[in-house]
């Protein structure tokens, strides 16, 4: 999977992703500062996965109904750094081929799905 992280992101998932031969691209290198309907652009381009920690990507692809290759987003606020990586870890694991397509949110004690508009058509 090739994956774009939002400027927010943590960094540390990207270690468990490319353990597994995922590509991790980072807004921060390659396009610091740029509004999410442009990062959402540039992913979906290059059929990549968003991962975010905030909820405007979810405005985007379910409100606004943008196409997207699929969006990741962690509602994990309060825990420890290394709760949140290992609670990611987890959930990468048990669930990655769910991501493409859809909205997928994570939180402490669910993973929620909610299938996407992945094309501009």
């Amino acid at each position: 999977m090739k994956w774009l992280f939002d400027e927010g992101a943590d960094i540390g998932h990207a270690v468990v992703m490319r353990q597994f031969g995922d590509e991790v691209e980072f807004v921060f290198e390659i396009m610091s500062g740029a509004e999410d309907q442009f990062v959402l652009q540039r992913a979906l381009s290059r059929d990549k996965l968003i991962l975010c920690e905030d909820k405007d990507f979810g405005e985007l692809v379910v409100r606004q109904e943008l196409p997207t290759a699929g969006v990741v987003l962690l509602r994990l606020k309060g825990l420890r750094r290394k709760d949140i990586l290992m609670r990611f870890r987890q959930v990468y694991l048990k669930h990655r081929n769910n991501f493409p397509g859809h909205l997928t949110v994570v939180s402490r004690a669910a993973v929620r799905f909610r299938k996407l508009r992945t094309t501009n058509s």
